[in-house]
């Protein structure tokens, strides 16, 4: 469930969020989303995993959208049953190796971590170096990166490799 700015704007100014930095809220940050998104559903009648649907459907009333929300936050839920491995790849493992060892850095916007100067990171600046670290380029973000990269075959994986259902056809 991802908030429009509106939406995101009239829940906080009800349920002021917390804040830990000085970085304006954003729903395009998981901490705010979150906090934001329990609120809306609590609000509109959510409570201890009851009545999701409904409280969805308060906030978009389009069946196909509140059945692919629960959809989704079931994949979530459940461990995955692809059979063979869910252990990471040797590539894969030394990417969360290097994203593990950069735990207690700060967010920082368009950060590419202290090898280039940065306090921190931001979300693609970590995705990057984690994965040059193991060898594997990718660009700056998401969104030039994906159009090189497919689907994988399943979305249902689980573990802390889990970052995008998609695999590099290069």
């Amino acid at each position: 469930m991802q908030f429009l700015q509106p939406t995101f704007d009239a829940v906080i100014a009800k349920h002021p969020i917390p804040q830990q930095e000085a970085q304006a809220l954003s729903p395009y940050v998981p901490r705010d989303a979150i906090y934001t998104a329990v609120a809306y559903l609590c609000g509109s009648g959510a409570r201890g995993g009851r009545n999701l649907h409904q409280a969805i459907l308060i906030y978009n009333p389009a069946e196909w959208y509140v059945a692919k929300v629960l959809a989704l936050a079931q994949d979530y839920q459940n461990p995955s049953d692809l059979g063979g491995t869910t252990e990471p790849s040797p590539a894969a493992k030394e990417a969360i190796d290097y994203a593990e060892g950069q735990l207690g850095l700060p967010y920082v916007w368009g950060g590419n971590g202290p090898e280039d100067g940065d306090a921190g990171f931001d979300c693609s600046g970590l995705t990057k170096a984690a994965y040059a670290t193991a060898g594997i380029p990718l660009l700056r973000n998401c969104r030039r990166t994906v159009p090189d990269w497919s689907p994988c075959s399943s979305k249902k994986t689980t573990g802390p490799w889990r970052s995008c259902p998609l695999r590099n056809t290069r």
